[in-house]
């Protein structure tokens, strides 16, 4: 969950950070600051604004304050959870990999 929304999560251990579409982030009406530097995504320079914003990410008993970057995904995936929500102390890795798995409807 983020900010108490349920989404369907991409857990990527090639991500360095954790991301979240654009789309979805303004419709959550997040604080968006703009993110100086250059982000890689699926090894390509990334094009479109990027942006971060702070969120409450709840993996299923544990929630964290943490900052994501938000840009424009490619494909259905509107959140991927990267390696430094899974380095963080305060998500345990094997409640993540246990959270049960549901299809998207495309």
């Amino acid at each position: 969950m983020i900010n108490d929304e349920k989404y369907f999560a991409l857990l990527d251990t090639g991500a360095e950070r954790t991301c979240l579409d654009l789309s979805e982030a303004r419709k959550l009406n997040l604080a968006l600051s703009r993110h100086d530097g250059e982000v890689m995504f699926a090894g390509n320079h990334c094009k479109s604004e990027v942006y971060t914003a702070e969120v409450e990410i709840t993996c299923a008993k544990h929630s964290v304050s943490y900052q994501v970057l938000c840009f424009d995904l490619v494909g259905k995936d509107q959140v991927l959870l990267g390696y430094d929500l899974l380095s963080n102390k305060k998500i345990d890795q094997a409640e993540l990999c246990t959270l049960p798995y549901a299809p998207h409807k495309w």
